[in-house]
């Protein structure tokens, strides 16, 4: 079908007004494990000694299998007057936004009931997600220092398959040693909706609300951090998750911001590589190999969060499995010749030009950047 032909019927899949079936979606419980349904699909979702107030969380997993599947789902749980205000706003931004490869989001509402009384939640007792890498990690040090937040959440489910999962067993250590090393509480909360065949790449931002959501009796709000700054994001787009559309996946009860937008990842890298917690050691980079839960060292991200830790004059070479000459790795990475990827390379490579001493490894990652910007077709 070639490129374009594939980018064509993405966006018409993304615009098509006539879902494929309608369905009831249902929320029960078995055992410790709540279980969303949609007719015969289903997922699950626990945390330990926990059970949410109400099922206002279900709505992002719905909205999820609605938007991956092109179906439209006649919700019969209880929803709150909050949720559903939250969600008929939600239908309209993702409308806008017009995702690649996601339907438009159909759940409509049948129990629209009271939120039940919640106890006092003192100020600050916020949760945010952790996941060991640059962005949360810098966005827990600033949550901490200026008292904003008291907790993370680590998701088994995200980035690896299960709680099972090798790389997710080697990931949990890590993001533990550094909410001990920053005196956060650190939850965790599993689910397989991963396995449904969901549009991850577009709608991991809903399953990030959908998890902390699980937990809004307990916390007065949360905050996802982003990958990009705001403006950034205008080159990004689409992508999962952004300044603009996290807001919109919190509620008047229970807000979610985006975290850390004023500063772009090398600024991160170097607030998390100088912090005197020593949390370097412990920060998860690599997406090319996620047998083990390490950091390769010569994929495009590890590459690119190698060359930020030398903008501020740091060798991280301890902290991959493999660290050869920067020069080196950079040419081992390639342009991608997919646009929305390559517009995220293109961004990258800027932020390191602007932090990047002169000379010969800055000219080359000037010269990547080019590259990347003309595979972006702008």
């Amino acid at each position: 079908m070639g490129l374009i032909g594939e980018q064509i019927k993405r966006w018409k899949f993304a615009r098509t007004r006539k879902p494929r079936e309608r369905l009831d979606g249902t929320v029960h419980w078995d055992g410790e494990k709540a279980v969303v349904a949609a007719g015969t699909r289903s997922f699950f979702l626990k945390a330990a000694n926990h059970r949410p107030a109400t099922s206002d969380w279900a709505l992002y997993g719905q909205a999820i299998i609605s938007m991956s599947k092109n179906i439209e789902i006649d919700v019969r749980q209880p929803v709150t007057h909050e949720a559903f205000a939250a969600f008929e706003q939600l239908k309209r931004v993702t409308d806008t936004l017009s995702f690649p490869g996601v339907a438009p989001l159909r759940l409509n509402f049948h129990k629209v009931v009271a939120s039940p009384a919640r106890p006092a939640k003192p100020k600050g007792k916020r949760l945010l997600c952790m996941s060991g890498g640059v962005d949360s990690t810098a966005a827990a040090i600033r949550g901490l220092d200026d008292g904003s937040y008291s907790h993370g959440m680590l998701i088994a489910g995200a980035d690896y398959p299960s709680a099972e999962h090798p790389g997710f067993m080697e990931l949990r250590p890590r993001v533990r040693r550094i909410a001990e090393n920053l005196g956060i509480g650190l939850l965790e909360v599993e689910t397989d909706i991963r396995r449904m065949g969901m549009n991850y790449e577009m709608l991991h931002g809903f399953m990030l609300a959908m998890c902390l959501h699980f937990f809004d009796a307990s916390f007065t709000g949360a905050g996802i951090a982003t990958d990009t700054t705001p403006y950034q994001d205008f080159i990004s787009h689409p992508w999962g998750t952004s300044s603009t559309l996290t807001p919109f996946l919190g509620t008047a009860l229970f807000p979610i911001e985006p975290l850390m937008g004023d500063l772009d990842r090398v600024q991160k890298s170097g607030m998390v590589a100088l912090h005197p917690g020593g949390l370097l050691k412990d920060i998860s980079i690599c997406y090319e190999d996620i047998s083990t839960g390490g950091n390769c060292g010569v994929c495009g991200k590890c590459v690119r969060t190698r060359l930020a830790f030398a903008c501020h004059g740091i060798d991280a070479r301890g902290i991959f499995v493999k660290a050869p000459p920067l020069e080196q790795a950079l040419a081992g990475v390639p342009v991608s010749p997919q646009p929305a990827i390559a517009r995220l390379q293109h961004i990258r490579m800027l932020e390191l030009c602007w932090h990047m001493p002169e000379g010969p490894l800055r000219e080359q990652i000037l010269a990547y950047a080019e590259k990347a910007a003309i595979k972006s077709r702008f």
